[in-house]
């Protein structure tokens, strides 16, 4: 079964295409859509993937590279752009998707807060993160129960052109 979750475009045109509700690889094409391989799969070690949801080209350093949102395995895991593991970056709970600007990433967490990461994705701080644990009943509850300032389940996030971050939610009650 293949089931992606987000994709990412290198700056040669190379697609990377996270199969992150399917089997937990991730597939490389070149800019005309042929297959160029496979990487990730399923596990914990070093360049397996457990639900790898988020994918982004970083292009903050020197050399670009992919970021995976390795979210089930709680961490973020880089990639050379043909597919080797490079190394792993942690501060992340489940996160789901990336954006940069500026040097700055936004992740959204799943459980219940947005990090932010310097261009190393050493992290710079969490946002309204909610210590009380119960984020996914919470998510199911009415949103008069949600908590100001708090986030419950974020999933996706961006900044805008003036460094405004906007996340986007998912929970049951829209």
């Amino acid at each position: 079964k293949f089931s992606p979750t987000n994709v990412a475009i290198a700056p040669n045109g190379d697609i990377y295409v996270a199969d992150g509700y399917g089997a937990y690889f991730i597939n490389q094409y070149d800019a005309q859509g042929k297959f160029l391989r496979s990487f990730g799969g399923n596990g914990k070690e070093a360049g397996q993937l457990a639900c790898p949801h988020g994918l982004m080209v970083d292009t903050r350093g020197a050399e670009p590279y992919l970021l995976v949102a390795d979210r089930t395995n709680n961490r973020l895991q880089r990639f050379t752009l043909d597919g080797q593991h490079l190394g792993f970056a942690t501060g992340v709970n489940l996160p789901c998707h990336f954006h940069a600007r500026k040097g700055v990433a936004v992740v959204p967490d799943l459980a219940a807060r947005v990090t932010l990461l310097d261009r190393d994705n050493r992290v710079i701080a969490h946002l309204g993160e909610d210590s009380t644990g119960d984020w996914q009943q919470l998510r199911t509850k009415p949103s008069s129960e949600f908590r100001p300032g708090k986030f419950v389940s974020p999933h996706g996030a961006c900044f805008d052109h003036a460094g405004n971050i906007f996340v986007a939610e998912w929970v049951e009650v829209g």
